[in-house]
Order: structure tokens, then sequence, then C-alpha cells
């Protein structure tokens, strides 16, 4: 029997419906989802999608179709965003009016992922929250990032290459200078894999009521606010996190080469080159440090004792060493500690973004306070492409990862 794109879409309609009847019960009822609930749920979102994918393939069969088709890469969120003139806006009302019909979809998005009674925030406003600049996010802005898929998140497992034994910084693969007619020696590619899967995380901020009503002046602070936490908590994690239930950080990978400082809570320019020459070249290297080392940096002398970055009260701050930009932090270890200063190719940290970003709002728990609990929701995990320095073909070791280590015993 043909398949009746007309007939799909309006079981495909019908079966939405009946997700919204769960959506505005729970809702209604203030509570979550039920085991049931949620197993029923889960089925008819399965249900529909199958039934769009069904529906797609059909309409690139029929031209006449075909040109009615809304491209993928729309956001389907965008008609909704739209609505608001900013984030703030669109806050206020889910706060004020949660059970809104025009937040369905969104909700929908966001149980489907795991995060109950939430909104999943419009792209337009996520990709607003997410305008980085460099000097904010440390990592992110400067790492390989892999963007989200379809909910809910599911891990993925990405190729890397395996340092093993000698001459391996290319994982086995070997070149050779062969003449006509001569055989070519074996050579097989060492090779592993990295297996990322997004760890929920959740931002926690409570705002009064009348803030929040004034939603056109608290739009520009609720979108600095946000983007500031999650990038710190995203930056800590990927420089400093165990790996366990969040993502393996730089400072913490087998992979990281540790270089012996010359004095103890110290740091000198004989421990900048040092640290230069172990670093893996190639790629855009940046020196990562706490703000504990500024004095070190700022009074850091040649041989002769002249300082070198700093010549008097006048000349400002380094922004770079040895030639490579400079970037201060809050997680990076204090003074005289493994890691206070690093020397980092971020090319080679891995990071997967997951679902989200969503929100939870609720004004149960400071209900006589007229105050609005705010749950900003994303899932992300990220850890090093490698997991041990290269060893070069001259038998050189070095690391995309280089950190300062205290003195040697």
């Amino acid at each position: 029997m043909p398949f009746n794109i007309l007939e799909a879409k309006k079981k495909s309609n019908e079966v939405l419906a009946e997700v919204r009847e769960i959506n505005k019960k729970v809702v209604e009822e203030k509570r979550e989802l039920t085991t049931e609930e949620k197993t029923l749920y889960g089925d008819k979102i399965a249900e529909i999608r199958s039934t769009q994918r069904d529906i797609e393939l059909a309409e690139l069969e029929n031209p006449s179709i075909e040109a009615r088709k809304v491209i993928s890469d729309i956001d389907p969120t965008d008609h909704l965003a739209d609505e608001f003139r900013n984030i703030g806006e669109f806050m206020s009302e889910a706060i004020k009016n949660p059970g809104n019909e025009k937040f369905s979809e969104l909700r929908e998005a966001a149980m489907s992922a795991g995060v109950n009674g939430g909104l999943l925030i419009p792209k337009k406003f996520v990709d607003s929250i997410l305008a980085i600049d460099p000097q904010d996010s440390i990592v992110r802005s400067r790492a390989t990032v892999i963007p989200a898929g379809d909910y809910p998140d599911a891990e993925i497992t990405v190729p890397a290459l395996d340092q093993q034994g000698d001459q391996d910084v290319y994982a086995g693969i070997k070149v050779y200078w062969t003449g006509e007619g001569n055989t070519i020696p074996e050579s097989s590619a060492k090779t592993r894999n990295i297996t990322l899967k997004p760890h929920e995380v959740t931002a926690r901020v409570v705002l009064t009521n009348k803030f929040m009503n004034n939603a056109t002046a608290a739009a520009s602070m609720i979108e600095g606010l946000m983007r500031k936490a999650l990038m710190a908590a995203e930056d800590a994690a990927f420089l400093t996190g165990n790996g366990i239930s969040k993502p393996l950080g730089i400072l913490k990978s087998s992979a990281a080469l540790k270089v012996n400082r010359a004095v103890s809570n110290q740091i000198a320019y004989a421990d900048l080159t040092t640290m230069y020459a172990k670093a893996k070249m190639g790629g855009k290297l940046s020196f990562v440090g706490s703000q504990s080392i500024i004095p070190q940096t700022m009074g850091m002398k040649d041989e002769a004792g002249h300082l070198i970055y700093a010549r008097n009260a006048t000349d400002a701050m380094p922004e770079s060493l040895v030639g490579k930009e400079l970037l201060f932090n809050e997680r990076s270890p204090i003074l005289g500690t493994l890691g206070d200063l690093a020397m980092i190719d971020f090319a080679y940290y891995l990071i997967k973004d997951g679902s989200g970003l969503f929100l939870q709002m609720s004004d149960h728990e400071q209900f006589s306070s007229n105050k609005t609990v705010v749950k900003l929701v994303w899932n992300v995990d990220g850890q090093p492409w490698i997991n041990k320095p290269l060893k070069l073909e001259n038998g050189d070791i070095v690391s995309p990862f280089v950190l300062l280590d205290v003195p040697e015993a």
C-alpha cells in the first residue's frame, strides 16, 4: 500500500496532541512525570520521529511536494523566539504563565531530554548566550568542538591517535622512499577510540519576581550571568575535571608532560624556554596560569638582572610570554604547585556538546519571598585527544599539554 503523506501527517499530529495533553496535565498538577507516563511519553515521541522521517523521505521522492518542504536545518523553535524581544521577556512569560500553549514544543523537547518541568531555550537565544569572547572562555573558544546531535544525548566514539613505543607521533604511520619495483614495507596505523558522553550540568540562581517583571532591563543581566556561569563551569571541568561524571581536564590527563621548574615557588625565564622546548609544535600554543603568578611574570628578569616584560611601573602587564598568548584564570593551581603555569595547544582537546540549553523555573521553594528559582541545564563532555606524551622521530618527548612542576628532588 503506497505511503500516504497526508494521512501520516494527520496521525503524527494526533500523537503530538496526546503528548501535549500529558504535558498539560503535569503542569496543571505541578508534579513530575510518573514512571508509566515517562514510558508512554518516550513511546509517543519515538513514534512521532519515526513518522516524520518517513514523511521527509516521501516528500523528497515527490517533486511536487519537495518544493514545499521545510529546510531541515531551520530551527523549529525560531517562530517561538520571534514572539519575544529577548531572553528576559522569554523567561518572564515562562515564569508568569508556564502553562501557555506556545511553550508546548519547548517543554516536549526538554522532557524528551530528561529535563522535567523545563523548557528548551530557542536557538536564537542560545546563540546569543554562547556568543563568547576568547577571553571569557579559555578552553571552548580554542578547542575542537563536536556539535550536539539529536535528543536524547548519545555517546559518540571518535578515533584517536594511540602513541605506543618509539616514533609513534603519527600513530604508526610511516613513510618510505621506494624505488621502482621495490616492495613497500607493511605498516599499520595504531588507533584507539575515545568515547564522549555528554554529562548534565546545572546552574542555579534565585531571582526576585519584581526583577523578572522588568524583563527588558533584566535581559542583558540575565544573559551575561548565564554566559559567565556556563563558561566558568566548563573551563573548570575542561582544565581540572577528574573525568568522573564530568569531563577529563587537561591538568589531570596522562597526556600532560611535566617540566620541573628551576626554583621553588618561582617562575623564571628558563622555565618558559624549557616548557616551549617540550611543547608539540605545529599548532597554536597558549600559556595558561592563575593570577597568583602575575608578580612572577611581571618581575621576570634576564641573567643580567634586567626586567624582561615590565621595564617600569608604567608598562602594562604582559599579555604574552615568548610570543605566545598568556591567559589568566581562577581555576589554575596556585603559584608553586603543579600546573600553576601550563603551555597548551587546545586543538588537542575534544569537546562534545549535548542537548540544551534548558530552563527550569519554580516559585515553590521561595514562594513566601516572592522569588523564583531558575536553573540552567545543559550537557557536555570533554577529554584530550591523546593519552600520553608523544615521542618524536629523534627520540625527544613532547606534548600539546606541558605543565610546570615543582623543582626536581
